[in-house]
């Protein structure tokens, strides 16, 4: 029976690990929008956009181990859909 819980827990840190790299990305965002209308160095701009971009795309990578391991490896099945289905909302409910 433990086995269970230690694939619950690992998708749960997982989330909050997904939780994390949003609310990165997302202040990341909202750092390189200030620094796009304060400066006027456009290669200041880049660098921002750039760590921005990577936030993003680490943020993905997350979610889709999430989503692997949901279908893979947990024994949710009645609840993956709702999972998933936040899982994908949360960058948009946070920006």
């Amino acid at each position: 029976m433990s086995f269970l819980w230690k694939k619950k827990r690992l998708i749960i840190d997982k989330i909050k690990t997904y939780l994390e790299q949003v609310d990165t990305c997302r202040d990341l965002f909202h750092k390189s929008m200030k620094e796009l209308i304060i400066s006027k160095s456009n290669k200041e701009d880049e660098e921002s956009v750039q760590l921005v971009h990577k936030a993003e795309s680490r943020a993905d990578d997350i979610r889709r181990e999430i989503e692997l391991d949901l279908y893979q490896k947990a024994l949710i099945p009645e609840s993956r859909g709702d999972v998933l289905g936040l899982l994908e909302t949360i960058p948009y409910i946070l920006f």
